[in-house]
């Protein structure tokens, strides 16, 4: 669903009023719902990568949050774990075709056949974005702004 089709300026009023109909709670639900929707509409499959990241994201905050609190030393190993996780996730989707690209121009000066690239790799719709905040919400919550 793209932004200029109808299929959007249905969904957007539809959207907008139920959230205004809804209680105060269950609006965010809604929201998070009709975002996946959205998203899906692209690339169902790419949802799931979304929702792992977005939980891993949220239980590594928590699990800082956690043991910021107790004192313990654990908080900075969640956070270069959960770090790590998510750059991977970005590495892996947007920047390992580049590599290999990269590895294919050396291996001929070392007399090795470069790497078949016989694959693409499909960039889900705003991994940068969602990346980037989820590393910044990590970041709030090991400094103490967000818990």
């Amino acid at each position: 669903m793209l932004f200029n089709t109808a299929e959007y300026l249905i969904f957007l009023p539809i959207v907008v009023l139920i959230y205004y109909i809804l209680p105060g709670k269950v609006r965010y639900v809604w929201l998070a719902a009709a975002s996946c929707y959205f998203y899906m509409q692209w690339n169902p499959l790419y949802i799931l990568l979304l929702l792992l990241c977005a939980v891993i994201t949220f239980c590594g905050g928590r699990m800082i949050a956690n043991q910021r609190e107790k004192q313990g030393g654990k908080h900075k190993v969640i956070l270069i774990l959960c770090i790590t996780f998510n750059l991977i996730i970005l590495g892996y989707y947007k920047y390992f075709r580049f590599f290999l690209n990269c590895i294919n121009m050396i291996l001929p000066h070392f007399q090795l056949n470069p790497i078949p690239i016989e694959f693409e790799i499909l960039l889900p719709v705003g991994i940068s974005f969602y990346t980037l905040q989820a590393l910044g919400y990590l970041m709030d919550v090991y400094w103490g702004g967000v818990c």
